[in-house]
């Protein structure tokens, strides 16, 4: 019975993702209107080719590189603030584990392992570069 309601569950997000995406989907071949892509689109791919033919002719390893390290730099902010979000899912996982474990013992042994983990998971995520830092050079001092 879970394994159905799960399955139902599952079915209905993938409709809900794939109705969103559909707007931007070019029309098939069994569509009434015999306009391909309108001017307003073909006009943003036009800029689009005319940039990445751009960048491709002005490409450099080291340009490559430093767009990687920004965009990783971009990422890793994004993370470190949304840590107050991923505290408050970690303790509500722990309350409702706690809670659940009133009933059936065996979930207040995963609680404490989600409170460990995520506490873990924390600390990884506030101190990755200081992690990395000393496990590429190696303690200093």
């Amino acid at each position: 019975m879970v394994k159905k309601s799960l399955f139902v569950v599952i079915i209905l997000i993938n409709v809900i993702i794939s109705s969103a995406y559909a707007e931007d989907m070019p029309p098939t071949s069994n569509s009434n209107d015999n306009s391909i892509v309108n001017p307003q689109k073909a006009k943003k791919l036009d800029s689009v080719n005319d940039r990445l033919k751009k960048n491709i002719t002005e490409a450099t390893p080291e340009k490559f590189q430093e767009g990687i390290k920004e965009k990783g730099n971009t990422l890793y902010e994004s993370i470190k603030a949304s840590t107050v979000m991923y505290i408050a899912v970690v303790i509500g996982a722990f309350l409702i584990c706690m809670f659940v474990g009133i009933f059936f013992k065996k979930m207040i042994g995963y609680g404490f392992s989600v409170l460990a983990l995520g506490t873990l998971g924390y600390f990884i995520i506030n101190f990755a570069p200081d992690i990395l830092e000393l496990l590429t050079n190696g303690v200093t001092k």
